[in-house]
């Protein structure tokens, strides 16, 4: 099982190619983009610095939209200069209805100054859900809130609050007339609710029975005399009277109290201000400790600042979540202590472009992959078995083709009317041929026979070099397809090699799809006739609904997968 995705990329080709794959399929996403302050500031190519930063989100955000499912939550980091546009830009994508919040998150507590004189201490995660009827997650109870449950009892913990109601209409007599009653408070503590019968003529409570010695009447009146109601009605009151206790209240008089059990979690706040949010202690230096150098990476977000956006986005068990403004990878980083925590198994897809993520992000998740304290950028402990246990098992890295990397594989035909699409490149070097002429996009690429789907090659620019490398293209295939793998399995037909995939796609789930590649450079008619007695003896094809076949095949019911390949490469795989 594949626990995270990396993505080496521009996250808008990214997000193309992941369509089909992981259609309606995201649970969340957490992304932290550019603020587009002075410090982080995109070069534009004009002068219109704010609607570019716009058409940049939202070109990302429509194709993220594709791939989320229904109830899903996005979250989106950000500060105050882009705040405003980014939330029009969000309800213009998504609703204005969707919108589900804006949390203010104290990230520097020591501020930074700004032009205006300010100290700036915070920046806002805004929560947009996918549509109008998802809602937000709870958060663990900090320690802070844990402490006021000091009580115990035989169901465990709780604490003393007001039996009345406070604040909100809801909570006036008008509004609800029938949890406006009587309560007999003893000095003992104890807690009496008389017998009662509506009296429909005056709408109120009626009651043949008065206080004894040493109680006293207490209606929920507040210290304006102002009448609100009690929290629960009187049936419920009387079955749960060892939860009520009379208590002095504010004023000294005698109040109704109730007990407040613990939960684990609680709704969110909107204003985040504890010490873990900080982005200098939990992003940049704990960033330092796990690399071993300081200033990898300009402005990371504090881990548990993310691993609480993402439980406010309710990623659960085997949900997967994605960013795709990865940076040094923190969203990753807390996806995996997620899963240390509870056994979860939360899987990831990052995307990122610069050339931070070979030195930041592939490092920083490989090392808290192996365990999960660090200093110096040396471990400061193997992991426990339960947290190798629970770590990532796979995390499947992929590199796709750049804008630069396409000018590198460009070939010019200059010759009017010559076709463009040639076959047998030295060495199977994979090359966009271009007539001047045509631009149909049958012309552009050299996938007419896939002979060698194991050798083609791509110029590929790193490193200030260009150099010639092997390019994937089962796996490319795999996500232009859409296809989530089952099963992979590699034979061997004495020295000729099989790489056989199966699976589903979600354009047709419970259609089982198997793909077959091979080498079929220099078969004739013999070698194809033994290819399809070589599938069909080792079954590589049983059960299968739709077959696909790289080139020519004898195979039964088998489809090239050459003009599949083509029109999604070249034609956008949206549809």
């Amino acid at each position: 099982m594949t626990n995270g995705v990396l993505v080496h990329s521009e996250n808008w080709q990214a997000l193309t190619l992941l369509q089909k794959k992981y259609r309606k399929s995201v649970k969340c996403a957490y992304i932290d983009p550019p603020y587009n302050t002075a410090a982080s500031e995109i070069l534009y190519k004009n002068d219109y610095k704010h609607s570019s930063w716009l058409s940049l989100i939202a070109n990302r955000l429509n194709s993220f939209s594709r791939i989320i499912v229904t109830n899903g939550i996005l979250c989106v980091a950000i500060d105050d200069s882009e705040y405003h546009r980014l939330y029009h830009c969000l309800t213009y994508v998504f609703t204005e209805a969707s919108m589900l919040g804006t949390v203010v998150v104290r990230s520097n507590p020591a501020g930074r100054s700004a032009l205006t004189g300010f100290s700036v201490s915070h920046d806002y995660a805004l929560f947009v859900g996918a549509d109008e009827n998802c809602a937000v997650g709870q958060l663990l109870k900090t320690a802070e809130q844990i402490a006021r449950y000091d009580q115990h009892d035989d169901k465990g913990r709780f604490e003393w609050v007001n039996f009345r109601k406070h604040g909100g209409l809801n909570a006036n007599r008008a509004a609800r007339p029938k949890l406006f009653y009587p309560i007999y408070a003893s000095v003992t503590g104890a807690v009496t609710i008389p017998s009662l019968v509506w009296d429909h003529q005056y709408g109120q409570w009626a009651t043949s029975s008065e206080p004894v010695k040493g109680e006293t009447l207490v209606y929920p009146i507040n210290a304006k005399g102002e009448e609100k109601t009690w929290k629960w009605g009187h049936e419920t009151a009387m079955k749960r009277l060892t939860d009520l206790s009379t208590r002095p209240d504010n004023m000294g008089k005698p109040g109704i109290y109730m007990k407040s059990r613990m939960t684990p979690a609680t709704l969110p706040s909107t204003l985040w201000v504890d010490k873990k949010y900080s982005a200098t202690d939990y992003g940049t230096n704990l960033l330092a400790h796990i690399l071993g150098y300081s200033n990898a990476f300009s402005f990371p977000k504090s881990v548990y600042t993310v691993a609480d956006c993402l439980r406010v986005c309710q990623l659960h068990d085997n949900d997967c979540c994605i960013d795709f403004f990865a940076g040094s990878g923190t969203t990753g980083h807390a996806v995996i202590n997620l899963n240390r925590e509870d056994g979860g198994q939360r899987k990831f897809i990052l995307i990122e472009m610069g050339a931070h993520f070979d030195t930041v992000l592939l490092p920083h998740l490989k090392k808290v992959t192996f365990t999960p304290e660090w200093k110096d950028g040396k471990p400061k402990g193997m992991a426990t078995p339960e947290e190798a246990e629970r770590g990532p098992r796979i995390v499947k890295y992929i590199r796709l083709e750049s804008y630069e990397d396409a000018l590198n594989n460009i070939e010019i035909d200059e010759h009017a009317g010559q076709a463009a699409m040639r076959f047998g490149f030295d060495d199977y070097l994979l090359k966009y041929m271009l007539n001047w002429e045509t631009k149909r996009s049958e012309t552009l690429l050299n996938v007419e026979k896939l002979v060698s789907p194991f050798s083609y090659q791509l110029n590929v620019h790193a490193d200030g070099q260009t150099r010639a490398r092997v390019a994937d293209v089962p796996e490319t295939f795999n996500y232009l397809l859409g296809l989530i793998v089952r099963t992979r399995r590699v034979y061997d037909d004495d020295g000729r090699r099989y790489l056989v995939y199966q699976g589903e796609t979600r354009d047709n789930p419970g259609q089982v799809v198997a793909v077959i590649w091979r080498e079929t450079a220099g078969w004739n008619e013999a070698g194809y006739e033994r290819d399809r007695q070589f599938v069909a003896e080792n079954g590589l094809v049983e059960g299968a609904d739709l077959i696909y076949v790289n080139g020519d095949s004898f195979i039964p019911n088998a489809k090239a997968l050459e003009p599949l390949f083509k029109a999604r490469m070249f034609a956008g795989i949206q549809s």
